[in-house]
């Protein structure tokens, strides 16, 4: 299932994406582009995978996670640079698009903050080591989040 719901964001994301911009090479180097957003969807992507790799025991929708979150948050970043150079805007769609934005801004906040003010143990307490970089990899990728949504 949701290999299935991973395709079909990806294939909506790039279908709009084209048919907004139809030029290919335009599409490409948007995707491609390295910047400050590139660098924050790396910082979760490490966090996400991290954490992942740290609890997996090898079954098969832990490795098709790790593969498909970057993909994923890669599509989506592309999406956005398209819709912000070339959809034109309305006052009020630009306020709600940034309301929207901020609020996703403040839900990963909130739950950095309430993760690092939890007492979570992922082993029940019998491995610190383990529930350390648990709890590190899971912040890094909240508040890797929470920047790019910043």
């Amino acid at each position: 299932m949701s290999i299935a719901v991973m395709i079909g964001m990806i294939s909506v994301s790039l279908i709009s994406t084209y048919h907004m911009r139809p030029d290919l090479g335009k599409v490409l180097q948007m995707y491609t582009l390295v910047d400050n957003i590139f660098l924050m969807q790396i910082v979760s992507s490490f966090g996400f995978i991290g954490f992942l790799m740290v609890i997996s025991d090898g079954k098969w929708y832990h490795i098709v996670s790790m593969i498909a979150f970057p993909l994923e948050i890669i599509f989506f970043i592309g999406n956005f640079r398209v819709l912000l150079l070339y959809v034109r805007w309305t006052k009020l769609q630009m306020v709600i698009y940034k309301i929207i934005l901020m609020a996703g801004a403040v839900l990963f906040f909130q739950i950095g903050a309430l993760y690092m003010d939890a007492d979570f143990s992922y082993s029940g307490g019998t491995d610190p080591v383990l529930d350390g970089a648990v709890k590190d990899f899971v912040l890094l990728y909240i508040f890797g989040m929470f920047t790019l949504f910043v």
